[in-house]
């Protein structure tokens, strides 16, 4: 009898359920192996392990330079000199779970679920909980440098909680970036059938788009507040990198030129960059309160030295563009984005040079786009060129011109005679043989 006990009881041992485990599975409705100071799903997710009262939801832990997570005990003001060397090999050292920037412990953005604005309400699940603490620990560092960083930690963050637009789209751009990635590792371990399967957006990404979209619209068609001009302008980036990244083909030969015309889906991303430089008008992001002010300052810079830049047009381009010592951006429509790729060549890959290829973009406008919706093939060409630059600068424009690049260059050899020429300043663009490849 006793042996049948002790299997009765062993079982249910087995079956026993977490009661006392710490919020942080709770709320994320996972079972909690309560062991203490951290339990092993925080370790694994990267958060504080949250039994204590005093530890909020979710809070990241900070990151040594070698990747790992620390639990970091904080040393009170009573503590001697002999003491401290004692709390310092405390220290609980965790598994590593990223290979991120190492970035600083910080306080919790908010220990609420909702985001609301007075008329919209929005309650975060547990699934969105994760996105939001993803783009605080990982995307947010690939939008920008440590100033950019900065001002969604000390700001931005916060009003999402008070702008429900700016709220789902930076859990649609996180969600996004995830699924950038997962794509990548899939296409680095040359599975296609894996890439392919990652690459369909998910529901609870259409959904946030839509809803960021939607009441984008609405708040723009509100009278402007102060308040609401930075919030709107982050939520406009937001906007751009999803629209820019809305890649849904999985083989260049479905993707734009090459695919069946979409009015509505090509270039849309270009179009979108027109009403951006609207709405600076209005919110207008260098103002002196704009939290954006630094960033901006920092890229006028950037935009002096590359506008007075004397780099030569390359004679190649200049032959095929038909563009000689009388051409004028207003006699010859490819001038100004020619002149402005020949400047971009020369730059080194660095974050300030995201500023200079944003400034190329911005002439692709007017003529220039509606030689592209035409499909014309030196229209196209210089697209192709930005692209090979460009895309080596941000996770989103390698995103689309990995399938575009491509797209175009196997456009092009089927309707234009200069082939080589074409190849030759691709290569020196930056493209590599897999794009250039039958």
């Amino acid at each position: 009898m006793s042996a049948v006990a002790l299997r009765a009881d062993t079982a249910l041992g087995a079956r026993r359920k977490s009661r006392f485990g710490c919020r942080n599975c709770k709320l994320r409705k996972v079972k909690c192996d309560e062991t203490q100071p951290c339990c092993s799903n925080c370790c694994k997710y990267g958060v504080l392990c949250n039994f204590p009262l005093g530890v909020p939801d979710l809070q990241p832990a900070a990151e040594t330079k070698k990747g790992r997570c620390l639990l970091v005990r904080h040393k009170h003001p009573k503590d001697s000199q002999e003491q401290q060397p004692r709390r310092r090999s405390s220290l609980q050292i965790l598994p590593q779970t990223w290979t991120l920037p190492s970035p600083p412990i910080r306080p919790a953005i908010s220990n609420g679920i909702w985001s609301s604005d007075g008329r919209y309400s929005y309650l975060l699940d547990a699934h969105d909980w994760v996105l939001f603490t993803q783009f605080r620990l990982r995307t947010v560092y690939s939008l920008g440098g440590e100033q950019l960083v900065n001002i969604y930690e000390d700001h931005l963050l916060q009003k999402c909680f008070t702008h429900p637009f700016l709220m789902h789209g930076t859990l649609a751009v996180t969600a996004v970036h995830a699924r950038y990635l997962a794509t990548m590792k899939a296409a680095d371990n040359d599975d296609p059938v894996e890439a392919e399967s990652f690459a369909p957006i998910s529901v609870r990404e259409s959904f946030h788009i839509s809803r960021c979209t939607s009441l984008f619209n609405h708040w723009l068609s509100q009278p402007l507040t102060e308040e609401n001009k930075d919030p709107l302008w982050s939520a406009a980036g937001s906007l751009s990198i999803l629209t820019f990244s809305s890649v849904t083909t999985t083989r260049p030969g479905q993707a734009w030129p090459l695919g069946p015309p979409d009015p509505a889906a090509d270039l849309e991303w270009l179009r979108l960059g027109a009403g951006k430089m609207t709405l600076w008008a209005m919110v207008n992001p260098t103002r002196q309160s704009s939290v954006f002010r630094p960033v901006f300052e920092v890229m006028s810079e950037l935009r002096a030295t590359f506008m007075n830049s004397t780099a030569p047009l390359l004679p190649e381009m200049a032959i095929i563009c038909g563009i000689d010592e009388t051409s004028t951006p207003e006699t010859n429509p490819y001038f100004s984005v020619a002149q402005s790729l020949s400047r971009l060549l020369p730059l080194p890959l660095t974050e300030a040079t995201l500023g200079a290829v944003l400034m190329v973009a911005n002439k692709m406008h007017g003529p220039f786009e509606q030689l592209l919706h035409q499909r014309d093939p030196v229209a196209l060409l210089l697209l192709s060129l930005w692209y090979a630059k460009a895309r080596k600068c941000k996770w989103w424009i390698e995103f689309r011109a990995r399938h575009e690049i491509p797209a175009i260059y196997q456009y092009l050899k089927r309707n234009h005679p200069a082939h080589g020429v074409i190849y030759s300043l691709l290569c020196q663009f930056g493209a590599v043989t897999k794009d250039l490849s039958p």
